[in-house]
């Protein structure tokens, strides 16, 4: 936590020098979350590419497919343990392991259940066996990523997560480098399938005993039923909250492949869902990292935290308006020339998903951040709302074209879950009013209308309207002074 006479420097002098200074919790946990998180984006990355140069676009399909399948899966069945042990963990040390114990009793059980449902909807819905197969392994990885998951959000809510980049790199680089070999053998999906499985048992078993070695916790389940029902009832809504906001970034993808058969196509939004979600590792990040922080605002009564989640919220904004401008005009290039001429459709879902940055990294942040300022009800109603909107539109525009509906109803559903989640938390913080976060959402909508007409060169258009848009932020004044002191001062420099 800032200490009081934080505020003070940030309103020192101008032209006073910066001092080096210790780095805040939450910028040690930032850092740590932002590196492991572009170390594992990047791997699969770069290890995506050489899936989608190997098998053929019908396998790609698949294997997006089964990975988007059971990470929804698992996302719902943490059972909002990522905020809850987040949120809690820092309130007594002394309670700390007995909590952590009842919560793996709690996630094993919902595990179980998730597995289970997962098995029989397989069973039930999917007639090609090599789908069926493919989706079966996953599902087996699911176990075993969940108790991974699980172990990182005790580091986190410890704000001890240092140790996690190093396990991506270890683990995720091993995975896809051993995967590239298997590849180039002539191993097919299923070889691949098995892999990840097995790069994530070895990882769960030594992030299980690194907790035990790092923070003295012991494994162990907890058997105290009325605790077990206390944290249960604390996480349902959390499980909704957090959960739901998560599959938000495989529900389009999963609906697809549910009303329409051709996995290829699959494979084309797959290929361009993992760019965007490449891009949204910052903000990503800094939501995680936010949790804790924010948990001690709420117990303190401090408001430095808040002061950075509204300056973060803008700048998602208007990054990711920047990043779609450029995306659009490069993009079905740039996704062609690493996945080769096959992908191109890829490349133009892309560049319509891209308009879905800013506001879909500000639906995380915001849903990360009402959690732990005591307003899970709002996350929840958040997250319902964008994933249900999202899911009806690709069900509704599906007809007219699958790849299109997918890009195009993701866009919609980010930009009005934004609007709705940014209300919620306007009237949590106490701001006097919208302008804040209203002037730079109109400026990206402004920008992204005036790029569709097409009246110039998309190459030449784009820096054009990237001017523009930079312009706007500095006519508009969205940035202030004590802003980047403010964000500098966290960083550890000091005016």
């Amino acid at each position: 936590m800032a200490e009081p006479n934080d505020k003070a420097r940030l309103r020192g002098q101008p032209g006073g020098a910066f001092q080096l200074g210790a780095p805040s919790p939450l910028t040690r946990t930032f850092a740590a979350l932002l590196g492991s998180q572009a170390i594992a984006r990047g791997i699969r990355f770069v290890y995506l590419i050489m899936i989608a140069r190997v098998l053929s676009s019908d396998e790609v399909g698949v294997y997006l497919y089964g990975l988007a399948f059971y990470q929804g899966i698992m996302v719902l069945s943490i059972f909002g343990q990522d905020v809850f042990l987040s949120t809690r963990l820092g309130r007594s040390a002394k309670r700390a392991a007995r909590l952590t114990s009842h919560s793996l009793t709690l996630i094993a059980l919902t595990i179980t259940l998730g597995l289970i449902a997962g098995l029989a909807f397989v069973q039930l819905t999917e007639q090609r066996p090599l789908v069926a197969h493919a989706a079966n392994v996953f599902l087996a990885a699911l176990v075993v990523r969940s108790f991974v998951v699980w172990v990182r959000y005790g580091g986190i809510a410890r704000e001890d997560a240092t140790w996690i980049p190093r396990y991506e790199l270890i683990f995720r680089g091993g995975e896809a480098l051993v995967g590239t070999i298997l590849l180039l053998s002539g191993a097919g999906l299923l070889a691949i399938c098995y892999l990840h499985f097995l790069a994530l048992a070895v990882e769960a078993f030594f992030a299980l005993r690194l907790m035990r070695r790092r923070f003295g916790i012991t494994i162990r389940f907890g058997r105290d039923r009325r605790l077990l029902t206390r944290i249960a009832g604390a996480s349902a809504v959390f499980a909704v909250s957090t959960g739901l906001l998560q599959v938000l970034s495989v529900a389009g993808l999963i609906t697809l492949k549910l009303m329409q058969p051709d996995t290829a196509i699959v494979a084309q939004f797959g290929i361009a869902m993992q760019l965007l979600t490449t891009l949204l590792v910052v903000p990503l990040s800094f939501g995680g990292a936010l949790l804790p922080a924010l948990g001690r605002v709420r117990r303190s009564g401090g408001d430095l935290e808040v002061e950075s989640l509204a300056t973060v919220i803008k700048a998602a904004l208007v990054l990711g308006g920047l990043v779609a401008i450029f995306a659009q005009a490069l993009a079905p290039w740039f996704v062609s020339l690493l996945f080769g001429a096959d992908f191109e459709p890829a490349g133009h879902a892309f560049a319509w998903l891209s308009w879905a940055l800013g506001p879909y990294a500000v639906v995380l942040i915001v849903g990360q951040a009402l959690n732990s300022l005591n307003s899970p009800i709002r996350a929840a109603w958040l997250a319902t709302a964008t994933v249900l909107l999202n899911v009806v539109l690709v069900v509704a525009f599906v007809q007219e074209g699958a790849l299109l509906a997918a890009s195009i109803a993701l866009c919609i559903a980010s930009f009005a879950g934004c609007l709705l989640g940014l209300l919620f938390l306007n009237g949590r913080i106490g701001s006097p009013g919208h302008g804040w976060w209203a002037r730079p959402l109109a400026a990206v909508v402004v920008v992204g209308l005036a790029m569709q007409p097409e009246v110039l060169p998309s190459l030449l258009t784009a820096p054009i309207l990237a001017a523009l848009l930079l312009l706007c932020v500095w006519w508009l004044g969205l940035f202030s002074r004590n802003e980047l002191d403010f964000v500098l001062a966290r960083l550890g420099l000091h005016r």
